[in-house]
């Protein structure tokens, strides 16, 4: 993830919260912009270029 995602991800841990549920709710490329976007808007993330990467490991 870039940084300013990295910072909202290691203050909502931080503040005891799960960070990674709210991730993972996020399944298509559009239902991750509309969770960025949500996040802008209410302050918890900077207005910055957002990138996730998310590998999925099956056992």
């Amino acid at each position: 993830m870039t940084d300013a995602l990295a910072q909202w991800f290691l203050v909502e841990v931080e503040m005891r919260r799960r960070p990674w549920a709210a991730l993972a709710r996020t399944t298509s490329q559009d239902s991750f912009a509309a969770f960025v976007d949500l996040l802008r808007a209410s302050g918890a993330l900077r207005n910055d270029d957002t990138t996730l990467v998310r590998i999925e490991v099956a056992a």
